[in-house]
């Protein structure tokens, strides 16, 4: 470097190369929309984690072990898990999005950081985490599990294509149940 500072768009540029410079480095699949870049979490993604305020836990030590058993150690076991959803612009983790092996099947989950809520970010991450689990997964076994009252996750996986199929009262209250439209009727709950 020449001592120069460079310019907020020669930042991002850089950020957006070295970023995607490190997708090629996974073997595993990579997912783009518009705005984001949807892939499986690394235990190097663990700063960026507890960066992003309100995404996942509050220090490197749980986001750590909440990555290694959601993120690496399931995408290895079952070939999915939460993954993560990072800005194209500038690299910004933002959140997750995925599936993760449940009772009743695969549960889509996510969540995004709080300054990046009501942006459309789950509405987008969503509607193609759900595209590649119908070619890869099978509709069948897709379902989503929301507690109510959350209208915004409710719209969010009716624009993904799920409707609401169930709702049920468990040990910590009501719960709805979203499925697939041709997905065969879930086993009843305990």
């Amino acid at each position: 470097m020449d001592g120069r500072q460079q310019s907020p768009a020669a930042v991002s540029a850089a950020c957006r190369s070295e970023y995607a410079r490190s997708l090629t480095s996974h073997t595993a699949h990579v997912l783009t929309t518009a705005r984001l870049w949807i892939r499986p979490f690394t235990l190097d993604d663990v700063p960026d984690a507890t960066a992003a305020v309100g995404l996942l836990m509050d220090s490197d030590e749980r986001n750590r072990e909440w990555i290694a058993r959601l993120g690496v150690d399931h995408q290895r076991e079952h070939g999915y898990a939460y993954w993560q959803c990072r800005d194209k612009g500038n690299g910004q983790l933002l959140g997750f999005c995925g599936w993760r092996e449940h009772d009743l099947g695969a549960s889509l989950g996510y969540a995004f950081a709080e300054p990046t809520r009501g942006n459309g970010y789950a509405k987008e991450a969503a509607g193609a985490v759900v595209a590649w689990g119908l070619e890869n997964i099978g509709a069948e076994r897709l379902y989503a599990s929301v507690r109510p009252p959350n209208p915004a996750s409710c719209r969010v996986l009716e624009h993904a294509g799920m409707t609401l199929v169930r709702e049920y009262v468990d040990a910590h209250g009501p719960r709805l149940i979203y499925a697939l439209p041709g997905r065969p009727p879930l086993p009843q709950t305990r």
